[in-house]
C-alpha cells in the first residue's frame, strides 16, 4: 500500500529538492559548455506511463556567452533504470522561453547544425522578439533525434529579397522535423497590409510551399511594378 501511495504521489505532485541540481546542470553543459545555468529548487516527478523520471525547474538563471536568456521552464526526462544505475540517460528535454530579443536568439542558433531554417533566421530576420517551446528527443549519444518547436514572433522585419522586406511582422510558428508551419501572420509590405496569413513549408526531397492571406491594397502602377 505504501509503495502504491508513493508512486501515485510522485506521479501527481512530485517532490522538491536541490539534490539533483548538479545533475541537471551537467546534462545541459554536456550539450554546450558556453551555457551557465543557476537553479533554485527543482521538482522530481515520475512518469509512470512511459517509465521515465521528469526533473523540472522554473525561472532558471541562464547565460549564454554572457547573454541573459529569459527561460520560464526546463524539463528533462531520464529513464528510471539509468538513474538507478547512476548513469543518467537523457531521452527528452522541453525548454520554454519568455520573449527573447532576435539578436540574442541568433547567438544561440549559430551553434546549431547548418540548415535552411538556420540560414533564413540568421540572414533574413532582424529586430523584434521571439518566444517559444522547444521539445527535443535524443539518441544514446545525446544527438537530437527529433524536434518540435512552437512559438511566437513579434515586431520583426523579414527580408524576402534584397528589395522586398516585410515589416512589422507578427506570427505564430511551428516546426517539426521536415514540416514548418506559419499562421496568424500579420505584416506590412510597402502599401500592402497582410492579415490572417498562413504558410506551410514541407522540406523533403524538394521544398513545397503553400499558403494564403488577406490584404488591403492601395497601390499606384509603379508601386506594383516594384513589388513584382
Amino acid at each position: 500500500i505504501f509503495v502504491t501511495f508513493l508512486l501515485i504521489y510522485l506521479s501527481t505532485f512530485g517532490i522538491e529538492t536541490v539534490r539533483f541540481n548538479s545533475l541537471l546542470i551537467d546534462q545541459v553543459q554536456k550539450k554546450d559548455k558556453d551555457i551557465n545555468l543557476e537553479l533554485k529548487k527543482i521538482k522530481i516527478k515520475l512518469d509512470i506511463k512511459n517509465f521515465k523520471v521528469l526533473i523540472l525547474t522554473q525561472t532558471p538563471t541562464i547565460k549564454y556567452k554572457n547573454t541573459n536568456l529569459p527561460f520560464s521552464e526546463i524539463k528533462l526526462f531520464f529513464t528510471v533504470s539509468s538513474l538507478i544505475k547512476s548513469k543518467p540517460y537523457l531521452v527528452r528535454s522541453v525548454i520554454e522561453s519568455k520573449m527573447i530579443k532576435i539578436e540574442d536568439f541568433q547567438k544561440i542558433l549559430i551553434k546549431t547544425k547548418p540548415s535552411n531554417y538556420k540560414s533564413f533566421v540568421l540572414n533574413r530576420i532582424s529586430k523584434g522578439k521571439v518566444k517559444g517551446l522547444l521539445d527535443l528527443s535524443f539518441t544514446d549519444e545525446l544527438k537530437v533525434k527529433n524536434f518540435d518547436i512552437e512559438g511566437r514572433l513579434d515586431d520583426t522585419n523579414i527580408k524576402l529579397k534584397d528589395e522586398i522586406i516585410l515589416k512589422k511582422v507578427s506570427l505564430d510558428f511551428e516546426a517539426k522535423n521536415n514540416l514548418f508551419l506559419i499562421k496568424n501572420l500579420k505584416a506590412n509590405l510597402d502599401k500592402i497590409n497582410i492579415e490572417n496569413g498562413k504558410i506551410d513549408v514541407i522540406n523533403n526531397e524538394e521544398i513545397k510551399v503553400k499558403g494564403s492571406f488577406n490584404s488591403i491594397l492601395s497601390l499606384e502602377s509603379n508601386d506594383l511594378k516594384n513589388i513584382l
